[in-house]
Parts: C-alpha cells; sequence; structure tokens
C-alpha cells in the first residue's frame, strides 16, 4: 500500500529466543531482527523494491537474474470479460516453475523468483541442442504420474538429488516468450507453432495443446486431464503476447472439494491477527474415506490424523471465536481443499463454515 494503497501496519510480537540453551541460541531481539530481515529479504526475492524508481530500472529481470514469467488469472473471476473462443487449453501442472535462457554463455534455468537452478544438467544439456542465442523458454520441472512434491525441496534448495530421479524429471514446456526471432509481442499460436518445429529430446516435453471452442469442449478436456492425474487445467488466448506479469489472457480453471471435519483444536493468528483465530487443527478419523478430485476416493489409514485449516471471515467474528472456544469444539467445520496428498491429507485447505447446527 506505500504507492496509491491503503497502508497497513503488520505488528507480530516476538517474545523469547530460540534454542535456549544451545549454542545457537538467540534473545527475543535477535530472534526479532532475524525474522525481521528474513521477511524483507523474502519480498526481495519475490521482485520488491524500495522505490519507484528502483522498480522501473530493473524493468523485467528479477532481482537475481532470470527473466520474469507469466502468471494466471482466475478462471472464474475474469473469464466472462476476458477469454475469447476459440482459444487453447492445455492441462494444469504441479510441478516447480522453470524459465530456460540462452545467451552466448549457454543455456541456463531459473526458478519464478530469478534464483538459478543449477541441478538439472540433463535438461541443460538437452535444452542446448534445440534453443538458439536469445530463446526463451518456459515451463515447468516435473515428473507426471509420481510423487513429486518429494523432491521440490531438494531442488528449490539446489541440492544433488540421485541421477535414477533425475533421469524421470522433465521440463514440460508450455510457452516460449522469444523463438527464432519471434517475441513477446507475437501471438501465443505463432509462437507455439514454432515451438512444435522443433525436434524433441529425451528429457523434454511439450503440453498437451488443445484448440477449443467453447466451455463445453474445455470440460471434456478437463474431465481427462484429471482422470489422468493433472489438477486442473489453463486457459490461453489464441492472439495473447507474452505479458511478465498476472495476465487476463491466461486463465487457471480447478475445481475445489468440500467435506466436513470435526474441530478439536485452533491456533491463534499472527500479528494483526494476534487474538484471533488463525486456523482450526481438526481430526482426520481411523479408516474414513476421503474424496479426491476426478471422482476417486482415498481411505485413510488405521491412525487418526489431522489437517489444519486457515480459516474464512472477517476479523471480528474470528475475534469472537478467539475468545468463545466453547462454541465450536467438536463442531464440524467445512472444509474446502484442492485434493489429497499420498497420505491422503487435504492439500491447500480453507476453513470455510462452522455448522453449529450439528
Amino acid at each position: 500500500g506505500q504507492v496509491d494503497g491503503k497502508k497497513q501496519e503488520y505488528v507480530e510480537v516476538i517474545s523469547k529466543g530460540k534454542n535456549i540453551g544451545r549454542a545457537n541460541e538467540t534473545t527475543s531481539i535477535q530472534q526479532a531482527e532475524f525474522e525481521a530481515q528474513a521477511k524483507w529479504d523474502k519480498k526481495h526475492k519475490k521482485d520488491y523494491h524500495l522505490t519507484i524508481e528502483d522498480c522501473k530500472s530493473k524493468g523485467k529481470i528479477a532481482n537475481q537474474g532470470g527473466y520474469l514469467p507469466m502468471l494466471a488469472q482466475s478462471y472464474e473471476k475474469h473469464a466472462k470479460k476476458h477469454l475469447k473462443y476459440p482459444c487453447y487449453v492445455q492441462p494444469k501442472l504441479d510441478g516447480l516453475r522453470c524459465i530456460a535462457t540462452k545467451t552466448e554463455e549457454g543455456v541456463k534455468l531459473w526458478f519464478r523468483s530469478g534464483k538459478e537452478i543449477t541441478t538439472m544438467a540433463h535438461i541443460v544439456k538437452d535444452l542446448d541442442i534445440i534453443m538458439e542465442v536469445g530463446d526463451i523458454y518456459d515451463g515447468e520441472l516435473y515428473k507426471h504420474g509420481g510423487d513429486f512434491n518429494t523432491f521440490t525441496g531438494a531442488i528449490r534448495a539446489n541440492k544433488n538429488l540421485k541421477s535414477e530421479i533425475l533421469d524421470q524429471i522433465k521440463y514440460h514446456i508450455y510457452d516460449v516468450p522469444r523463438i527464432k526471432g519471434l517475441t513477446e509481442k507475437d501471438s501465443y499460436e505463432k509462437r507455439m507453432l514454432s515451438l512444435l518445429e522443433i525436434e524433441s529430446v529425451k528429457s523434454l516435453k511439450l503440453v498437451s495443446t488443445k484448440r477449443i471452442n467453447n466451455f463445453e469442449e474445455a470440460m471434456e478436456l478437463y474431465k481427462v486431464f484429471i482422470e489422468q492425474g493433472y489438477e486442473g487445467i489453463m486457459f490461453r488466448n489464441i492472439d495473447m503476447p507474452y505479458e511478465q506479469k498476472r495476465s487476463y489472457n491466461l486463465l487457471k480453471y480447478k475445481e475445489f472439494i468440500d467435506d466436513e471435519f470435526i474441530i478439536i483444536g485452533a491456533e491463534e493468528g499472527k500479528g494483526i491477527l494476534a487474538g484471533h483465530i488463525g486456523a482450526f487443527i481438526c481430526k482426520i478419523e481411523a479408516n474414513r474415506v476421503l474424496d479426491n478430485i476426478g471422482g476417486k476416493t482415498y481411505k485413510f489409514n488405521s491412525v487418526e490424523g489431522t489437517v489444519k485449516a486457515k480459516m474464512m471471515g472477517k476479523t471480528s467474528y474470528l475475534k469472537h471465536l478467539f475468545n468463545h472456544p466453547e462454541e465450536y469444539m467438536g463442531k464440524p467445520l467445512t472444509i474446502k481443499y484442492q485434493n489429497l496428498s499420498k497420505d491422503g491429507v487435504p492439500r491447500f485447505p480453507v476453513g470455510k463454515t462452522i455448522r453449529f447446527d450439528k
């Protein structure tokens, strides 16, 4: 809110240090300084700047290098105004965003934040075969049909993975900002047709791209992609340029699941939400069968589990609940979630409504 927005003051109280009695012990002041610096570093990596002049001088190159990617808007909120049929549809992946660039120095891979990826030598080698100097590709590091999330932390930290794991990770390409003389200003259709002319290589995979004429055709593909294990679909306008920002020409669509879970605890919010409910902790009963996307189900194991869901609602309501736990304890909470983890736990859970009538 520093420019043309409402300023918000966020205060988080750090009342004690960490690792008391250990060599790396911190006082409350040291811990507060450490956490404040970490928050600033995180914003800086996401391309925030101190002044408008810095924003302009940085242009479209991320703070750490690389190239800022095009991000999607919500289909539900913006399709009516911005989506133009016919258009293209692709499966929505659940991998790690990866930008590939080639200069005179060779091919480099970049995270969405602009940090260089240094552990995917097999992909760099294959890209060097097909990319020309000046080309930029956009896609995701991904292993379909497996528990790819097991490896994402190691990849983000640029840790070396075993060769048998690396061989399974491919670069799934779904856009090309620059290719064979075409640039971001050229239409998506022109750029992708140029990419299709390139011979496929082992570690590279072009994401399935289908032209559709209406929403009904999109839903037919959505069902197919969900059955194949993808998490949703992406809509791309045929004539769209490549925009290095969140674009209305690129829309994401995925359905969510609603289910009820019994509240057994709660966590206090932080900062401006101190003294408010931050999240509810709910139990997953032993042997419970949970719904997954695509009409699939998952039978939870024989041991009771938990799910923690951030609660939606006005701050006044969340404050009231925090002060009156007797009102919600033991009540069912309707939780919206995207899908289930390999262990059957809801992913990206959000608390919607407490069922006080039950």
